[in-house]
């Protein structure tokens, strides 16, 4: 048996230990529902979508989701969430979810673009499309299917976090095959929520505190990685490398809004002030960014909700969307 087929039977093993750790981690509840839904009216106030706030009830209960949402299964990992009084001749909002994003907290951001009128199409990956890049290849070419399913959108808006971010780029990079691919020109805006980016430490230590809270679990999973990812170097590190580089020199040339933290060890700080400042070079006062001294990595709209939304709100206004 070769080394490389090794390697690729490593991956869904290396899955599962993941994802049992992240089962066994206790989280805290992501329901501050009175003050979401306060925050909500405050910046949005009353809409003409079907989806209703009130104050006095939580945040599940004030969106009536079901009368006026439709959820279409595109494909294994792609979902359109599609407004029953929407108009296509708005942007298609194309979501990256972080890791693991557990759906009622993909909803509370879908929400935003409901409220004004957006469609969401949500393109969730998996520990395998980052464990194994060659799989996140593959998602490209099944969102490129789904987008010619529905070709009524001639426009996109982007919102990627984390490791969706990287899947976000893995799509666009496809286009170097020579075979039909995400259009990149259809864009028209983007958001980047704790993107990661840094060292492979950065990362593999990022990701070992996204699965677990215990300590000693956290270092074995993290000398874990590393040494997966030194010993498939050529199909993991390699990509990963290339597909940061590819992130900075071949950025589009859209309205582009970056939130990210001091204290996220997946975002390297040095790292992403050092990219924001070369984009800015190059792009001027389309480059936009927020961030805060403490936060939590995908998190940020949970401890700075008025500042998130505040933000979200003057791009996407700026942008006439």
């Amino acid at each position: 048996m070769s080394i490389m087929t090794t390697c690729i039977r490593l991956v869904p093993k290396l899955q599962s230990v993941l994802q049992n750790a992240w089962r066994s981690k206790t989280m805290r509840g992501f329901e501050r529902s009175n003050i979401m839904a306060a925050n909500f009216q405050k910046c949005f106030g009353n809409n003409r979508h079907g989806i209703t706030v009130d104050k006095s009830m939580g945040t599940n209960e004030a969106y009536s989701m079901q009368s006026s949402l439709e959820y279409v299964k595109m494909s294994e990992h792609v979902e359109l969430w599609k407004l029953k009084s929407g108009n296509s001749s708005l942007p298609l909002v194309l979501l990256f979810p972080w890791l693991k994003a557990r759906r009622s907290a993909i909803q509370k951001y879908a929400n935003l673009y409901h409220q004004r009128g957006m469609d969401v199409l949500v393109v969730k990956g998996r520990m395998k499309h980052f464990l194994w890049p060659p799989y996140a290849f593959k998602l490209g070419h099944e969102l490129d299917k789904c987008l010619r399913d529905i070709p009524s959108y001639e426009k996109f808006f982007v919102h990627c976090f984390s490791i969706g971010a990287y899947n976000y780029t893995i799509v666009r990079m496809n286009a170097k095959s020579g075979v039909p691919c995400f259009p990149s020109e259809k864009v028209v805006g983007q958001i980047f929520d704790s993107i990661v980016i840094g060292t492979t430490a950065n990362m593999t230590e990022g990701l070992a505190i996204s699965v677990t809270a215990n300590k000693l679990l956290q270092r074995t999973i993290q000398s874990t990685a590393e040494a997966y990812i030194q010993l498939t170097s050529r199909k993991t590190q390699d990509l990963y490398d290339e597909s940061i580089q590819f992130c900075k020199e071949k950025f589009l040339p859209v309205p582009s809004l970056f939130f990210y933290s001091d204290n996220d060890v997946m975002c390297n700080v040095d790292s992403m002030r050092q990219f924001l400042a070369f984009q800015k070079e190059r792009y001027g006062d389309d480059i936009w960014e927020k961030s805060w001294p403490i936060s939590i990595h995908a998190g940020h709209l949970r401890s700075h909700e008025e500042d998130y939304l505040s933000m979200w709100k003057k791009f996407l206004d700026k942008l006439t969307l």
